[in-house]
């Protein structure tokens, strides 16, 4: 039979042992699924992606980026179809990485009408934007695949998302990148597009379903300012 200082001693080392294993499943375990889970999601988009734009010969919409396009059902404008490639959780680098072969893999050269492009917020949530490098490394990306995505017509660069409460420590990363994205749109004669703007209308507690991502109702909205917008400029 144990004494008490054992059984002591006992229940604080399966108290610790229990610790350690929360500690490991929410700073190792969960990370690790959720990086599984995206490249997988990720590897999906890709090939479903690749497979639509090998069939696109007429003009087209490309709507394409981050988690902030996912959910966008702008359907055809003006007669142009629609092609929507977004990979959601990826950073500027890793989507570059993406819509690189995606688009350049085709027989011939694909060039978009217009494109709606949103890149960057998952870099302000992962990156302290406030630093002059990380921004820089941001537009350097974009640099890179401009090439790529650029609309023969227009193209346009959506800011960056308002956050709740719950995500307010990025706020200050999210709008020095906007101010990066917005200069850089300046500077190649591309739109940028102020989602805080079109979404002004919306309650900020309805704004998102978990903080962070679009409500349906935000999604909405944000649809048909951009249908209208993307239709005045083909018009």
């Amino acid at each position: 039979m144990l004494s008490l200082r054992d059984s002591l001693v006992f229940c604080a080392g399966l108290a610790v042992l229990a610790l350690a294993w929360l500690l490991v499943e929410q700073f190792i375990l969960q990370p690790r699924r959720k990086r599984n889970l995206i490249r997988r999601d990720t590897n999906r988009i890709a090939l479903a992606a690749g497979v639509r734009v090998s069939q696109i010969d007429d003009p087209f919409v490309l709507v394409t980026g981050d988690s902030l396009v996912s959910q966008l059902l702008l359907a055809p404008v003006s007669n142009l179809a629609v092609i929507d490639i977004a990979f959601p959780g990826l950073t500027s680098s890793e989507f570059a990485e993406r819509i690189g072969p995606i688009m350049s893999a085709q027989q011939r050269p694909l060039r978009p009408v217009v494109t709606v492009l949103s890149i960057g917020a998952n870099d302000a949530l992962q990156r302290d934007m406030t630093s002059d490098a990380e921004r820089a490394a941001v537009i350097k990306t974009i640099e890179k695949i401009e090439g790529i995505v650029e609309g023969s017509q227009a193209t346009l660069l959506l800011s960056l998302p308002r956050l709740a409460s719950a995500y307010a420590h990025r706020s200050a990363s999210m709008d020095r990148l906007n101010e990066e994205l917005r200069a850089f749109a300046a500077r190649r004669n591309w739109i940028f597009f102020d989602c805080a703007a079109a979404l002004a209308a919306v309650p900020m507690d309805q704004m998102t379903s978990d903080g962070l991502h679009l409500s349906p109702q935000a999604n909405g909205v944000l649809a048909r300012a951009l249908r209208q917008t993307v239709r005045t400029l083909i018009s």
